[in-house]
C-alpha cells in the first residue's frame, strides 16, 4: 500500500497561516501546485493510486476566508505516464487559506495550505515622488 504524499509550491514562501500535509486513507499520492497572483489563484493536482494516474475522482479547494469551493475538472490521458492526467481550476481572488480535499472510491486526502497574506503599502504614497542618489533613508510602511 503506498503512503500518501502531498506536495504544495507557491510562488513565495507561506506565512501567517496554518499549513497541514493532512491525513486520510494513506493509500493516494497527491501533488497540488497552487499559483496565486492579486487576481486569482490557480490549481493543478496530480492524483496517483499504486503509481497509476486516478481517474474519476472528486478533488475540491475550499477558500477558508470565504467558504468559496471550487471542484477541480480532470483532463488527459490517463492511460499514459504520471502527470498526464491532472485536476485543474482557478478562483477568480487570491486565495491565502486552502483546504484541499480529495476522494477516490474509499481513499481519500485532506490538507491545509497558508500562503502570504497580500500586503498593502502605506507609505510611500502611491503619488510620492522619490528622488534617488539623495542619500536619504526612504522608510516604507505596509500592513497585511
Amino acid at each position: 500500500m503506498k503512503q500518501w504524499i502531498s506536495t504544495f509550491a507557491l510562488p513565495l514562501a507561506a506565512c501567517g497561516g496554518a499549513t497541514s500535509p493532512g491525513s486520510g486513507s494513506n493509500t493516494l499520492y497527491v501533488e497540488a501546485i497552487v499559483e496565486g497572483k492579486p487576481d486569482s489563484t490557480s490549481f493543478s493536482v496530480i492524483v496517483l493510486r499504486s503509481g497509476s494516474n486516478v481517474v474519476g475522482a472528486n478533488v475540491f479547494f475550499v477558500d477558508q476566508d470565504s467558504g468559496t469551493e471550487r471542484n477541480l475538472v480532470g483532463h488527459g490521458d490517463a492511460s499514459k505516464k504520471k502527470g498526464d492526467y491532472r485536476y485543474e481550476g482557478q478562483l477568480g481572488f487570491y486565495a491565502p487559506n486552502l483546504k484541499l480535499k480529495i476522494t477516490a472510491g474509499n481513499d481519500s486526502l485532506e490538507a491545509l495550505l497558508a500562503g502570504p497574506a497580500p500586503h498593502v503599502i502605506l507609505k510611500p504614497d502611491n503619488n510620492d515622488i522619490v528622488a534617488a542618489n539623495t542619500g536619504e533613508v526612504l522608510g516604507v510602511e505596509w500592513r497585511r
